[in-house]
């Protein structure tokens, strides 16, 4: 008896201290913003350092990852731009379980441009994967850009 508790025990201390598949911290990747667009019928999904593309958001995702340079991090993301084209992709992106519900989301007209980026993080989004009532629409104005958040989605 005493023998088979040992070695229940010597066992249970086996799985609990037994080393785990890691991941590098160096390999990984975070970005703090993903830009949706479609053109030429493919999504393609940009960060930073990040690019995949696809016929859909799975396809580009899937591509995201086999193409990263390391270990694909999203749930530190804090926004995606999705392009009016892309809209379409808006369901698939709420159901992406590897982002974080707190993901912030707007729509932006045209095409993504450098100051985009930061604009959209001096201007918090109610809208989120988690709670996607109203998101708020991006659009060029003749001094930059502006926010409209009438802009009603329930997709």
């Amino acid at each position: 008896m005493r023998g088979i508790l040992l070695g229940i025990c010597l066992l249970a201390a086996a799985f609990f201290y037994a080393p785990r598949a890691s991941t590098d911290l160096n390999s990984l990747i975070l970005e703090e913003t993903l830009i949706v667009t479609y053109q030429n019928e493919k999504v393609q999904i940009k960060g930073k350092t990040l690019s995949g593309r696809g016929t859909d958001w799975d396809s580009a995702m899937k591509n995201l990852y086999e193409t990263a340079a390391g270990t694909v991090f999203l749930e530190t993301t804090e926004r995606i731009l999705i392009s009016e084209h892309a809209r379409w992709c808006l369901s698939s992106i709420l159901e992406d379980e590897s982002l974080r519900p707190g993901t912030q989301l707007y729509i932006f007209e045209g095409k993504p441009k450098d100051k985009l980026i930061s604009f959209a993080a001096a201007h918090e989004s109610k809208a989120t994967i988690a709670e996607c009532i109203e998101i708020p629409m991006i659009i060029k104005s003749e001094r930059g850009y502006r926010l409209n958040v009438s802009e009603q989605d329930t997709t």
